[in-house]
């Protein structure tokens, strides 16, 4: 049996892309991606991009004075199940806002260079496993960065790139390059392509099944020609949010873990049941499984909920790491990893 690994990759992943030194250095700390509460964070360079979309930035009022019990994906999800008028046309526009911000969060974080925690990921598992699915819950394009190079996958060229026969980068819920059509949409904003008005739009069974990759910028991207795209993505909601994702990448996914019992999971909290059941359904019994998290705490609360959800992994030699992405791989948790021989 071919030796792989699927690798489960959450915002504690992006967030942790290098070590302080590193970052200090190499990247713009004004981009650094951040963890889902602070999706609507009011710093200069988050605001700027919410206060071109006016809707948007009237509901991150909202959030920002939310109880500080209550998680952003719990409020989020009581925004999207509104009937209220005012509140589902900012709801609607929350997805062009979170397109920009991951999309200028992917081009300035790490600007001319490799974002070193996931090269090294990359690099690590290809030469030590022979296949590897990568599995993201996040919009941002750093894991393209990495494949990009002439060595790996070369530049993404259509929807196809993402399934390679050395690897799999599978993004659940979607990608800032991503967008579908709209079917229905008011014909005064062909001429003013108006997209920021985008509560105005029908959207309720308005947008085509196809997804598609945007040309040049994509977060960029609202119309091809005299065609209006809207985001392929979801916005993060508690419990089952839906995938953003082509049906062929799923189906490549599930194939492959029916014979994929080694699991990493880094920076995810185990809250999204549509990851959960994607997992319990497919995986065989787990033989290796390491967690990755910021803290002890993070770490027991994802460890309780991935198990309680996928209990393939109840029997799965378990090891964590509670220092976080970096710390994981400068502690060679990575190669620590790769080398667990199981026994088959």
């Amino acid at each position: 049996m071919a030796k792989k690994a699927v690798i489960i990759l959450g915002a504690g992943a992006s967030h942790d892309l290098m070590e302080p030194s590193q970052e200090h250095l190499n990247a713009n700390a004004e981009y650094k991606p951040p963890l889902t509460e602070g999706i609507f964070s009011s710093h200069q360079s988050f605001q700027q991009i919410l206060d071109r979309y006016p809707d948007a930035s009237a509901l991150a009022e909202t959030l920002r004075v939310k109880p500080p019990d209550q998680q952003l994906e719990s409020l989020l999800r009581e925004f999207s199940e509104s009937r209220l008028e005012h509140r589902m046309r900012q709801y609607k526009e929350v997805p062009l806002y979170l397109q920009e911000l991951f999309g200028e969060i992917s081009r300035h974080y790490t600007p001319g260079r490799q974002p070193t925690n996931y090269a090294h990921l990359v690099n690590e598992l290809l030469a030590r496993f022979e296949r590897v699915a990568f599995v993201t819950l996040n919009y941002d394009l750093f894991l393209e960065q990495v494949f990009q190079v002439p060595s790996l996958g070369g530049p993404v060229t259509n929807l196809d790139w993402y399934v390679n026969d050395r690897w799999l980068l599978v993004k659940l819920h979607g990608s800032v390059n991503w967008g579908r059509q709209i079917l229905t949409y008011p014909e005064a904003h062909r001429s003013t392509r108006d997209l920021e008005a985008i509560g105005e739009t029908e959207l309720d069974g308005g947008l085509d099944r196809e997804i598609i990759i945007l040309p040049g910028n994509g977060h960029q991207v609202r119309w091809i020609n005299k065609v209006p795209y809207y985001p392929a993505m979801v916005v993060p909601l508690e419990g089952k949010q839906g995938l953003a994702c082509p049906p062929g990448h799923v189906a490549a996914l599930t194939e492959f873990l029916q014979s994929c019992r080694e699991v990493l999971v880094i920076g995810v909290s185990g809250k999204d049941t549509d990851l959960l059941g994607l997992l319990r359904d497919s995986l065989p019994q787990c033989i290796n499984f390491f967690l990755v998290d910021a803290s002890p705490k993070f770490l027991t609360e994802a460890n309780s909920r991935l198990v309680r959800g996928i209990p393939q992994l109840r029997s799965a030699m378990f090891k964590p790491f509670e220092d976080g992405f970096t710390n994981f791989v400068l502690a060679q948790g990575v190669e620590k990893f790769s080398a667990v021989i199981p026994n088959r």
